[in-house]
């Protein structure tokens, strides 16, 4: 059986490169397993790859590089990669521009019988709009 870093590495990169299917996800994930993120609503680890998919109308060189991975005493598995993407496609009313964002993103999963069943991310979204020149604000303390 695969490890657990195996696993959610392999989760990972096949979610995010652009030629994978739902079957090649499926190797590592149940999907009906739980997503969670603090914005997007997306219950299911499906779901998320369906919005990953539609993610890439807009970002169509999207990519996650895993750079560490750490297994807690409760079998949780942290991951931090680095996401990037070039705004390539418009979004609702805004504009492609072509500027590009790169910021750190963490993962929690959890496993069951080799098998992601429950995944959560969070990504700095507020950093990801300011990169693109496209935020609604800039917080008192951020550079102008």
């Amino acid at each position: 059986m695969a490890s657990e870093k195996d696993i959610v590495t392999g989760f990972i990169q096949t979610a995010f490169n652009r030629n994978s299917t739902w079957e090649d996800i499926e190797k590592f994930a149940n999907g009906n397993g739980k997503y969670t993120h603090p914005i997007l609503d997306i219950p299911t680890i499906r779901d998320l790859y369906d919005g990953i998919t539609s993610f890439r109308n807009v970002f169509p060189d999207l990519h996650q590089t895993v750079e560490a991975v750490a297994i807690a005493d409760n079998g949780h598995v942290f991951v931090k990669t680095r996401a990037s993407a070039t705004f390539t496609g418009d979004c609702g009313d805004i504009k492609a521009n072509g500027k590009c964002w790169d910021v750190p993103v963490f993962w929690e999963f959890e496993l069951a019988n080799g098998k992601i069943i429950s995944a959560s991310e969070l990504g700095n979204h507020h950093a990801i709009n300011n990169q693109l020149g496209v935020a609604l604000f800039k917080a008192p303390f951020e550079q102008v």
